[in-house]
């Protein structure tokens, strides 16, 4: 069959695999975006986040469904969950794409469940915003606070990305980073080489 004839979440899943999988086959994502473009308000959520996750993830930065997938979840952003959030983020950060009103409305949809964000999510949302060169106070205040509320519960792996995520906004964060810090001394045992990196 025809890219054209597959359905949309079959785009999804097989941009999903092929990422997974690194293959970084530049024809096959060319096809999988000019295939995908066309239905994408059809798109689920989670499928809209993974397609972009998929193509940041093999650095191919198709800006057409981007810019696609993009106005696409501008509407029900407020729907996803966090970690739709944070990888959607993610991957225009990873790409260098800063789109303002996705990203914005990205900020908006995670206050409100700020605490339902994972390490992962927090320090993924908080790269994304740093890898910009962007800050957004009020979204980095309060997925501070969030970690700071759970710092107790993290793994070397989440004390480290989250110290990483957070150090280009080390003024404002100077109490979570601080927290980071003692909390990394009682881990450091755990630390393998990419935390004991991110850390430093």
């Amino acid at each position: 069959r025809r890219l054209g004839q597959f359905e949309h979440q079959d785009l999804a899943n097989i941009a999903w695999s092929v990422s997974k999988l690194s293959v970084r086959d530049e024809p096959l994502l060319e096809s999988i975006a000019a295939a995908a473009i066309a239905p994408i308000r059809e798109y689920i959520h989670q499928d809209l986040s993974n397609t972009a996750w998929s193509f940041a993830t093999l650095a191919f930065p198709h800006e057409p469904l981007l810019e696609s997938i993009s106005a696409a979840a501008l509407p029900p952003l407020s729907e996803l969950g966090p970690q739709d959030l944070a990888n959607t983020a993610w991957s225009f950060s990873t790409l260098q794409l800063q789109d303002s009103p996705l990203l914005t409305s990205i900020a908006s949809a995670s206050m409100p469940k700020r605490m339902q964000f994972t390490s992962q999510c927090i320090a993924n949302t908080v790269w994304a915003w740093s890898a910009l060169a962007l800050a957004d106070l009020p979204l980095l205040d309060a997925l501070s606070a969030a970690s700071l509320s759970t710092i107790s519960h993290f793994s070397a792996q989440s004390l480290a990305n989250t110290s990483w995520a957070f150090s280009p906004f080390a003024l404002g964060a100077r109490p979570l980073l601080a927290a980071l810090a003692s909390a990394s001394l009682d881990s450091m045992p755990a630390f393998g080489p990419q935390e004991l990196a991110n850390t430093a």
